[in-house]
């Protein structure tokens, strides 16, 4: 089902009554007792009203009742003196109906209804209407809730938020003067039935109840007969057929686009012991009209507005014209005929009252999401900014801001041998002169800097090529808003977006579909230049407003937005989106502003996940045009992030938090003017070095603070060893996790459960989320940093069951994909994976017997059986003896004075040595504990422990040492604070 079928309802709606005078009944009503139009010398309402009610006041006038009625009450009375819309009572339509002007349905006829044409002004609702000869800002919307960028034949309509049958609608108006437009009062409720489901009729592709009344002007009697003020059309329908619907000219008291007030009213009645079905039309307390055939009973909601038909209301020869509405009333009857709606898309087609335009002291302006609050009503909550970053410190904030590192945006060819771009890199990332400033590199770029491809592995080219900053900390609903100047040249998107990722496999709660996995993907984006909606022109006077909650073509919208200029003028400007998740008082939506004109309002696809927010340039494959320059800039004066904190937010639950992100210390500072790389180790100009200098351990902690450096360590997060079955349906382990890591009297614990353990502590999946099952479950630190040669010693009491396995180890780890250079094999990817392990419990070489009187000495340069070796290796001593032992590998990569190779030490005995596969990337160093398939036993126990008396790492930087280059350095870890704390002897997290 798609809901552009209820926007394109009143398509059929309107080609239905192109029929009027021809297969239709037509109905041409008397008029009685209309000689003076309808009107008395003062020109009021000189009719008769419903007996018993008082113009002045819409009770039932005691003094004039009925006999045995009931008094009716109104259940809307608004006179709109409130100076805008009352949002408990109102909605506002963003949607379009009406056809297409040309048979192949290429384009449509109007521009649609919007709220930017809804205003209240001295006690008088407004409804502005743009003719043919219209030139201002405002933009339509076409049939699939898009801006169109044009504002032409669009009009604008009020819709109550609630259903109502049987009762008196009444309006008093002035009705749009011009022809082309029509002004008109009607009930709706639209429902769709398909094959199979209870309420399905007939052959087609679906069944549409379409229950709905209506006063329309102008009119016409007869097909041919002139279109005229003089007659309306009164219509009643239960569906879609030729047979489910009456339309019928009426002649109305006098012409109604006399400039004068005028009440129009139909007195709906769905029938009961009293009354029969029917509806009666009224003008001026003129009975007009009266339909006894195809009444509605469904409950509606009830719309005022002004639209464009496209044959029976004339040609729209005018630029702006006006339908002035006095007040509304609607008083229900009640009647045993009255059914509930069951409309199908409720919500569809609905824009904010907020984005409705708002006159202060004359002036029109539009009203955002969250104005400034009355300063005279102190007790309104003031919302405060959770972000507002001038940039004036010279650098980026830390605590804030991240820094991206990663590629999207597809390949160039359909083979997918080569990516389109170069991803974004920190390099292109600084702050001068109180201005973040974003570089992007173009096709002519021939500097130094180097992209990165969709696996973080740099490229060695920097063309198309930019810059992303991202907030570290995620928000949901609220206002996210830059100031800025973006990049002027096309080929590069300046943008400001949410963003929030999960994946879910089969067997997930959150997996949906058939496919590998599922994916949420809740997103909200501004991204420039755009395309006109019109002609397919890349233009920086268009923008791409779109709201996103997975990547399936009916998750999504992204609308083709009219600028109010040209945004590639050099000047400054703000970019605004105002993101409701929804709650009591707001509807779901996200209204997106330009130098605070409200340019798109999006009602479909709206996120509700809390995500990071960036900020940044990137390159499109397909829709911002040849980026044919070198270097180009986006520059951010400010970003200010406002939350709400509606109801309707939920929390981030991101598969991948920590991936595609690089240091802040990695982008460029500026000193004195001249730009520099920042690096965390940088020599000493006043200290060259000494070639004879004593090796100092750059790491040797002894956890005597009481808890992790986390400026020195990571925590795993991870889950690695393999599967249980063939089928690869369930996992051998539960993998790493923080929670059984803890410091504790001087010594770093690492837990690790067996298959005893009941406690509450859950696992980890190979794809990061939790499993709810602690078995098999282990713990690891690791280092931040990256070293290659060097001693690498730890004091340890190893966790003393069979089953788990205590190890240190380094580990980088690559995969490079065809048409890279390191790309080797013919397979789907290949590995580099360069590691040193000591793992305990090991293998006799003779008996093959598990046991902790051997060790496992390995070194690595890849995965397959001829890039590493693994010697089964004979300790000193039984090392699961409750005692302190120290483990040590000394790690040559090799220069003129020593061989690659790796030495093993068990308190301080060398017990091995590896000449073959040694690794020479530096790597990250990890101790811990966990749970291998094959060779470490049954872990039948329930709790045991590696306690670690100190690690110390002394870096040798012999000629041989390669710097690091993973393809995941960001994946697989928790915060230090996710680690248990020890208070007063007691764990807690």
């Amino acid at each position: 089902m798609k809901i552009k079928r209820l926007l394109g309802l009143f398509a059929a709606f309107v080609l239905l009554l192109t029929t009027v005078g021809c297969d239709v009944p037509q109905v041409i009503i008397d008029v009685p007792g209309t000689e003076n139009g309808g009107n008395n010398e003062n020109g009021d309402n000189g009719g008769t009203e419903a007996p018993g009610v008082n113009p002045e006041n819409p009770e039932v006038n005691p003094e004039n009742p009925e006999e045995g009625s009931e008094t009716l009450q109104p259940a809307i009375y608004d006179e709109f003196d409130e100076g805008k819309l009352d949002s408990d009572t109102w909605l506002v339509a963003l949607r379009n109906w009406g056809g297409y002007a040309d048979a192949e349905r290429t384009e449509l006829y109007n521009n649609g209804v919007v709220p930017e044409n809804v205003h209240v002004e001295n006690g008088v609702l407004v409804l502005s209407a743009h003719g043919n000869e219209y030139e201002g800002d405002i933009s339509g919307v076409n049939n699939k809730g898009i801006r169109t960028g044009d504002g032409k034949r669009c009009g604008a309509c009020i819709v109550t938020k609630d259903y109502y049958a049987s009762g008196e609608y009444e309006v008093k108006a002035k009705v749009m003067p011009n022809m082309g437009a029509c002004s008109a009062i009607w009930t709706f409720e639209y429902e769709e039935y398909y094959p199979g489901q209870e309420g399905f009729q007939g052959e087609g592709e679906y069944y549409a109840v379409n229950h709905e009344i209506d006063i329309e002007m102008p009119g016409r009697l007869s097909e041919d007969g002139p279109i005229s003020y003089n007659y309306a059309l009164c219509n009643s329908w239960i569906g879609e057929n030729e047979n489910e619907y009456v339309s019928n000219g009426s002649e109305l008291p006098g012409p109604q686009n006399d400039g004068e007030w005028h009440t129009y009213k139909f007195a709906w009645h769905t029938g009961d012991d009293s009354e029969q079905a029917r509806v009666e039309y009224y003008v001026d307390g003129n009975l007009v009209c009266t339909n006894t055939q195809y009444i509605p009973t469904k409950a509606g909601r009830f719309w005022v507005g002004v639209w464009f038909p496209k044959n029976w209301a004339g040609s729209p020869d005018f630029a702006e014209g006006e339908m002035l509405v006095d007040y509304v009333k609607i008083t229900p009857f009640n009647e045993a005929g009255d059914e509930p709606q069951n409309e199908t898309y409720p919500d569809a087609g609905y824009a904010a009252i907020e984005d409705c335009r708002v006159y202060v002291d004359g002036n029109p302006r539009s009203e955002s999401g969250n104005q400034n609050e009355n300063p005279e009503n102190p007790e309104e909550e003031i919302l405060t900014p959770a972000i507002y970053d001038e940039f004036t410190e010279g650098k980026l904030d830390s605590e804030k801001w991240l820094v991206a590192m990663r590629n999207w945006g597809g390949y160039a060819d359909a083979e997918r041998t080569k990516l389109y771009n170069n991803g974004v890199v920190p390099e292109n990332v600084h702050v001068e002169d109180g201005m973040l400033i974003l570089t992007a590199h173009g096709n002519r770029y021939e500097g130094d800097i180097s992209g990165v491809n969709n696996r973080g592995v740099r490229t060695g080219d920097g063309k198309r090529c930019g810059a992303c900053i991202v907030t570290k900390d995620y928000f949901a609903s609220g206002e996210y808003e830059i100031k800025a100047k973006i990049v002027p040249k096309l080929g590069a998107c300046s943008a400001i977006w949410t963003f929030e990722y999960e994946e879910h496999y089969p067997g997930e709660e959150g997996y949906t579909g058939n496919g590998d996995y599922s994916v949420v993907n809740h997103e909200i984006d501004i991204e420039m230049p755009g395309k006109s909606p019109d002609t397919g022109e890349i233009s920086y006077n268009y923008s791409l407003c779109n709201s996103w909650i997975g990547e399936n073509d009916d998750e999504y919208v992204s609308q083709r937005t009219r600028m109010p200029g040209p945004q590639n003028d050099g000047e400054w400007h703000t970019y605004k989106f105002a993101w409701h998740t929804g709650d009591d008082d707001e509807q779901a939506r996200v209204d997106y502003y330009v130098d605070d004109t409200l340019v798109c309002t999006n009602t479909e696809f709206i996120p509700t996940k809390a995500g990071r927010f960036w900020v940044g340039v990137w390159f499109p494959k397909n829709w911002a045009g040849d980026p044919d320059f070198d270097e180009e800039e986006m520059l951010v004066d400010y970003v200010k992030i406002t939350p709400y904190h509606e109801a309707g937010d939920e929390p981030q639950n991101e598969s991948y938090p920590d991936d595609g992100y690089a240091a802040i210390a990695d982008c460029q500072v500026y000193v004195d003017g001249n730009p520099r790389v920042q690096t965390e180790n940088e020599e000493n100009p006043d200290d060259p070095g000494d070639e004879n200098e004593v090796r100092e351990p750059i790491i040797y902690d002894d956890f005597n603070e009481g808890k992790l450096n986390s400026d020195t360590w990571l925590v795993a997060l991870r889950n690695w060893g393999g599967y249980v079955d063939a089928e690869r349906t369930q996992l051998y382990n539960n993998g790493v996790v923080p929670e059984n890591v803890h410091v504790e009297n001087g010594v770093l614990v690492l837990s690790a459960h067996g298959d005893n353990y009941e406690g509450d502590i859950s696992g980890v999946n190979n794809h990061g989320e939790r499993t709810g099952d602690g078995r098999r479950c282990g713990a690891c630190i690791v280092t931040k940093d990256y070293y290659a040669s060097g001693e690498y010693e730890i004091k340890a009491k190893i966790q003393p069951n069979l089953g788990a396995c205590s190890a240190i180890w380094t580990f980088e780890y690559e995969e490079h994909y065809p048409g890279e250079d390191e790309y080797t094999g013919n397979g789907d990817y290949s590995v580099i994976n360069h590691e040193i392990d000591i793992e305990m419990p090991g293998k006799s070489p003779d008996t093959g017997e598990i046991s902790y009187n051997y060790s496992l000495c390995n070194s690595w340069i890849g995965e397959n059986d001829d890039e590493y070796i693994s010697k089964r290796t004979p300790m000193p001593t039984a090392q699961n003896d409750g005692e302190w032992h120290t483990y040590k590998f000394v790690w040559h990569t090799g220069d003129d004075s020593e061989e690659a190779r790796v030495d093993y030490f068990v308190d301080g005995v060398l017990i091995c040595t590896n000449t073959e596969f040694i690794p020479t990337k530096a790597g990250r160093f990890w101790v811990g504990v966990w749970f291998p398939k094959y060779w470490a036993g049954d872990p039948n126990f329930a709790e045991g422990e590696m306690l670690v008396d100190y690690v110390k790492i002394t870096p040798f930087n012999e000629a041989g040492d390669e710097p690091q280059n993973e393809t995941y350095p960001d994946s697989g870890y928790a915060a230090i604070e996710d680690c248990r704390v020890y208070v007063d002897g007691n764990p807690r997290n």
